[in-house]
């Protein structure tokens, strides 16, 4: 799971890491107060080659439709 104190700027290098040591998935989470988990998740997938990528929860009450 990608954490949220993962610093934006790190997550390219967190995912290729994660892939690099064999995972299958790598799964990125929102809550209350982590409204970045589409971004990460879209870095997270450019930045890799095989890895499946998956959104956790994702709080469609702080959510504008038109954002998603």
């Amino acid at each position: 799971m990608l954490r949220r104190e993962v610093l934006p700027e790190h997550t390219a290098r967190y995912a290729r890491a994660v892939e690099r040591l064999g995972f299958d998935e790598l799964w990125v989470v929102e809550d209350c107060f982590y409204a970045g988990g589409i971004a990460a998740g879209a870095v997270a997938l450019a930045s890799t080659d095989a890895i499946t990528v998956g959104l956790g929860v994702l709080p469609a009450v702080l959510r504008n439709p038109a954002e998603i």
